[in-house]
């Protein structure tokens, strides 16, 4: 069992992802929207919700690199690449 100390850091690390994740989704629906090509906005954009290991940052992490690979589709296929060596296989991800 966990000590109530670090539960209660755990937790506010959560909160901490939220609000990241919060301020992250509207660039990355933005950059979709607007059909922004620009690769250093999005790529920091992507290293951004990659230091965020939860599922729904995943999932905005995977909804990007959808939209990278519509013009360039190898810079996606890297990015994705990369989620896996941080973070492990995962067999719902797809090219």
């Amino acid at each position: 069992m966990l000590s109530p100390e670090l539960t209660e850091m755990l937790n506010d690390l959560v909160v901490l992802w939220d609000l990241a994740y919060e301020q992250l989704k509207p660039q990355v629906d933005y950059i979709i929207k607007k059909h922004i090509r620009d690769y250093e906005r999005i790529d920091n954009c992507l290293e951004q919700i990659l230091d965020i290991p939860t599922e729904k940052c995943y999932q905005l992490y995977l909804k990007l690199c959808t939209y990278y690979a519509t013009f360039d589709y190898q810079r996606a296929k890297e990015y994705l690449a990369l989620y896996e060596e941080l973070y492990g296989e995962d067999d719902d991800k797809d090219d």
